[in-house]
């Protein structure tokens, strides 16, 4: 335990209030000048004559002795008054933050049943609902309706004699209550925390002893008055030592450097970010220092920081401090402390404070600074100050032999990495060693492996400058293991609390939540803050899968063109930090289970499919895919249950589709039809299988009568097992056919344990989305077009189809219905393709398609090429769980010159991408019936298309071994997809490299053709991502050479 140290000035003076403080003051020393703001110079002897006049308003309002006073306003002058009038009048400042909004400012106000309120017009304006207690606002910066203004105030003091005004003032005793001040206080929660004046006059001379505040010293105020730091260390401090204080209304590096050389600023105090933004901008700008004392209040202060201000600006001395709003003082560093304490620990205890240790490392503190309570929380206060006067921190803490106190961080900070507590505190301190960081923040989050581990945000000293890997290579070689950092995030600058604190919760709640997520999504450890979505990997679909689950992370609505707008963490969390917090459903559920109308997307497909025949509901190909070969012992009866249960889940799977020329179509949800598993055992008939798959091909999915799903499993031992699930492609797409695989999963392994269901409910219903679509954009009423993000797309893709010729692939002979060319693109390659995506700022996606887009520049002799690309189609937050088609075909058109170098191509191909993500979110159909050049396209144009499949996981099946394969695999037993489409390549990346199929139309187009066409694009691929300069002119040569060679 430690105890007083010597060395905080002259003798404590016998004042007994901060009003006889000020009267003794102003006596004294009448010309100091103690407040210095906007031109207006407040001498002790004019303070204290406005003060009094002050007062005299307030007895005048009818303030009694205790009554709460609140100001609500940013720094300044009339702030001062306003305090120091309320306390002549006997009253309790109870302070607000000037940055709380509305309505936590009137929760602020009701706790602590303030009668008056001090505030300015704009904040007046925000407060809401209006406490039922406060009976009067005084309007500091002019008059607004139903409030007080200055020239009514000074009315009011008019009304009540000054001597009053001085006995109530004299009245005022040191055990009485000065202040109610708000913190989140030990437990967590916003308290009022009641401080008497004699303790805080005792420990504010003490204070401003020790850092040598003086007459003449020019002191400006950066922390909010709301706070002690700002209204006691500084505003109370300056006044009892008639040091000038300057408030300063809204903290700016550049400002406040100008006022330290403009004004003479010779002390300062504030956090360790302050004092690095005041250097960088001295720095910068070379200008003189007039600082005499720098005030730093943290658990640690870095030693290059400490050197800095001692020689850079030519302080005198660096004062570290430790104190809290519960405790005021309590420690403090002395001027003939070495460096290595002052940046080491916050000092010894104060006169009349003790400090000691609990077993767990926790801060306890004794003595007169610590609180009366919190206001109107007895139990609360009995929890954190013990019956013997320990007050409980909640922040751990060390001793040395010395005595001095080093605050390691906050008690609930502390975090625990495989089995050892480690302070983030102390590492913060490590990391400050390197000379590359100026400012970092260490906070512990879950970790599968060691329980909890650190991340680390830090802030360069020279921008650009500083490599995460390279520091975390340097915190091994000098930590010990298990406190260096899971994960370096380099920031522009660590967020801030309104007292300058480095703010915590703000890193946990947005940088660490988005690189979890994106980590999650794209696989990957190395996430960085600085590092672009679509260079780790990302792509559209994987962009918008990613924007809903961070929206749903942090409780925000994030469309996915912010997410394209800001494709870094550091971007996207200023995005988050500045949308409004909450989630906005487009979608409403309806009740009733009338008919629904078709989706756009359902329509587009329809009239696709209608103007290629056979119609779409003879067509017995249209479906989706997956096959599984099962290895182990397989609950039969388990799986049919499952395959059923996601009939009554989800509601599109068993929807008859009623297709009409006029008015587009209607769906009817029918109850859950028959068994979906057909089962085949095929026990010691392997020989049969491909016979038995034959008969299962044969069970049609029909739209008409509502049969959309199909399952078919074939036995060909007691642990050997084909699964192929299919789903007719009106009811569903590839992310619909990943929701009935992931769920099958689970409802398997929970009928083969014998319990209920556990999957959450599926979400927003299909037919509340087609209905929603109706009235947004088909109904004769929708305004769609006046939405300014609908409008910016309409307007966008008007421009992008005027003058767009047709798009036609010369016919040159017949083949075979379902004919497709696969091909195995080289091993590894997706690696090379990774990396020159994200050397070009683009996605893997983006170069195959470019690819793409070249070869058919090549094929079709023109330079202006439009492809049709399916995106996800998933905008809303709400459908992301919802089974259905949704997939949207998008045109990416783009100018190909193909006697320009491979990245130029790519470089125009990416912006065609990028801008088509960004508008994106009107429904196709809408578009061409809106836009005649659109329509024009889709109606006259093969469709060419391009497909990119991200890879994915093996499939959960209750522990059994799983292979999937799909209707791209050459080892597919089932039948192919055939949709009526003229060409379509897509593209796989598989674990072992890329597998690209060519689907097309063999009415038009020949096995021989395509096959030379699908390996020019191996060919291609291979070639550019070896050499990105490569210039693709000859790429027509080799085109017509295939053909003569094909005719």
């Amino acid at each position: 335990m430690i105890n007083a140290f010597s060395g905080v000035g002259a003798p404590r003076p016998a004042w007994r209030s901060v009003p006889g403080m000020l009267r003794e003051r102003a006596a004294r020393r009448p010309g100091a000048v103690v407040i210095e703001s906007d031109g207006d110079r407040l001498t002790l002897a004019r303070l204290r004559e406005r003060a009094l006049r002050t007062a005299r308003a307030l007895i005048a309002l009818g303030v009694r002795p205790g009554d709460r006073v609140a100001i609500w306003a940013p720094n300044s002058a009339e702030w001062a008054v306003t305090a120091f009038g309320a306390w002549d009048a006997g009253a309790v400042v109870a302070p607000v933050n000037a940055r709380s909004k509305g309505a936590e400012a009137a929760d602020l106000l009701a706790r602590t049943g303030a009668s008056v309120l001090f505030t300015t017009r704009d904040l007046d304006e925000l407060l809401e609902p209006r406490p039922p207690g406060l009976r009067h606002v005084v309007i500091l910066d002019g008059d607004r309706p139903g409030a007080l203004g200055p020239g009514r105030l000074a009315e009011l003091a008019e009304d009540v004699d000054e001597r009053l005004a001085e006995e109530r003032a004299a009245a005022v005793g040191p055990g009485d209550l000065c202040e109610v001040m708000p913190t989140s206080g030990t437990t967590g929660a916003p308290r009022g925390v009641m401080l008497e004046h004699g303790q805080l006059l005792r420990a504010y001379w003490d204070w401003s002893g020790v850092v040598t505040l003086r007459e003449g010293d020019r002191y400006p105020v950066t922390a909010p008055f709301s706070h002690g730091f700002g209204l006691n260390a500084g505003l109370l401090a300056g006044v009892m030592r008639a040091a000038t204080t300057i408030p300063v209304a809204a903290f700016d590096p550049g400002t406040l450097h100008e006022l330290i050389a403009r004004r003479g600023v010779t002390v300062l105090a504030g956090p360790p970010a302050l004092f690095h933004a005041l250097l960088e901008e001295a720095e910068s700008s070379g200008a003189p220092s007039t600082l005499r004392v720098a005030v730093c209040g943290a658990s640690s202060v870095p030693a290059p920081l400490v050197h800095r201000l001692l020689d850079r600006l030519g302080a005198e001395r660096v004062i570290n401090a430790y104190g809290l709003m519960e405790g005021t003082v309590v420690s403090m560093t002395r001027a003939d402390d070495p460096v290595e304490v002052v940046a080491g620990s916050a000092g010894r205890a104060m006169p009349g404070v003790e400090v000691r240790l609990s077993g767990d490392g926790e801060i306890l503190v004794r003595g007169y600074g610590v609180m009366r309570g919190y206001w109107g929380e007895p139990g609360l206060t009995a929890e954190a100050v013990d019956e013997a006067g320990w007050l409980r921190t909640g922040d751990a803490g060390a001793l040395d032999e010395r005595g001095n106190l080093t605050v390691l961080d906050r008690k609930d900070d502390l975090f625990i990495v495989g089995g050892f507590n480690v302070s983030p505190a102390e590492v913060e301190s490590l990391l400050l060693r390197h000379e590359d960081v100026a400012q970092a923040a260490v906070i512990g989050v879950p970790d599968p492996v060691a329980g909890e581990a650190g991340w680390a945000f830090v802030v360069p000293r020279v921008p650009g400058r500083l490599d995460p890997e390279e520091l975390l290579a340097w915190a091994r070689r000098t930590m010990t293991d298990y406190k260096v950092p899971r994960r370096v995030l380099v920031l522009d600058e660590l967020p801030t609390n309104a007292n300058g604190k480095v703010d915590k919760r703000s890193l946990r709640s947005v940088e660490y939540r988005i690189c979890r997520v994106w980590a999650d999504l794209l696989g990957t450890e190395d996430v960085d803050a600085r590092q672009d979505f679509f260079r780790l990997g990302g792509h559209s679909l994987l962009a918008a899968e990613a924007a809903i689950k961070i929206g749903d992370e942090l409780g925000v609505d994030l469309p996915l063109r912010t997410l394209v707008e800001e494709p870094t963490v550091a971007g996207l969390a200023r995005r988050v930090r500045e949308s409004a917090p909450g989630r906005t459903a487009a979608v409403v559920a309806q009740d009733g289970d009338g008919p629904a109308p078709l989706s756009g997307t359902q329509v587009m497909l329809w009239l696709t499919q209608l103007a290629r025949q056979p119609p779409l509901g003879d067509h017995p190909g249209f479906f989706l895919a997956g096959q599984y070969e099962i290895e182990g012992r397989l609950d039969v009866d388990a799986l049919r249950r499952a395959a059923r249960h996601l009939l009554v889940r989800h509601e599109p799977l068993r929807s008859r589709v009623d297709l009409r020329l006029e008015g587009g179509g209607y769906q009817y949800v029918q109850e859950p039809y028959g068994d979906p598993l057909h089962h085949y055992d095929l026990r010691g008939r392997a020989g049969e299988l491909r016979a038995a798959v034959a008969r299962f091909d044969e069970v049609r999915l029909e739209p008409q009568s509502g049969r959309l799903l199909a399952a078919g499993l074939f036995t060909l031992a007691d642990d050997h097992h084909i699964l192929i699930v299919k789903a007719h492609h009106i009811a569903t797409d590839d992310r619909s056919l990943g929701v009935l695989e992931r769920e099958l999963g689970v409802l398997y392994a929970d009928f083969a344990a014998g319990r209920p269901p556990s999957l959450p409910p599926p979400g927003t219903r299909y037919g509340d989305f087609a209905r929603w679509q109706e009235r947004t954009f088909f109904a004769p009423d929708a305004t769609w077009r006046d939405d300014p993000h609908y409008g910016r797309c309409l307007e966008y893709w008007s421009r992008r189809t005027e003058g767009l010729a047709p798009m036609l692939l010369p016919a040159d002979g017949a083949g075979v219905p379902g004919e497709k060319r696969t091909a195995r693109v080289t091993a590894g390659l997706p690696v090379r393709v990774e990396a020159l995506a994200r050397a070009a700022g683009c996605t893997p996606y983006t170069v195959l398609l470019a690819c793409y887009q070249a070869l058919l520049a090549a094929e079709l002799d023109r330079r202006d090429i439009a492809v049709v690309s399916p995106l996800a189609g998933r905008d809303l937050p709400e459908i992301q769980r919802t089974v259905g088609l949704f997939t949207e075909i998008t045109l990416m058109r783009t100018g190909i010159d193909l006697d320009r170098p491979f990245r130029e191509v790519l470089g125009a191909v990416a912006a065609t991408v990028r801008e088509a993500l960004l508008h994106q979110g009107v429904p196709t159909i809408a578009l061409t019936m809106t836009l005649p050049g659109l329509n024009a396209h889709y109606t006259d144009s093969h469709y060419i298309g391009f497909e990119y499949l991200e890879r994915t996981s093996e499939p959960y099946l209750g522990g059994l071994r799983v292979t999937r394969r799909d209707q791209m695999d050459e080892e597919f037993l089932g039948a192919q997809f055939m949709s009526q489409i003229e060409v379509m390549l897509v593209v796989r990346d598989d674990a072992d490299g890329y597998r690209a199929a060519l689907f097309y139309d063999p009415d038009l187009f020949g096995a021989g053709r395509m096959a030379g066409l699908l390996d020019r694009y191996r060919g291609l691929v291979e070639r550019v991502v070896a050499d990105p300069g490569t210039v693709l002119a000859g790429l027509a040569g080799q085109a017509g050479q295939d053909r003569a060679r094909v005719g």
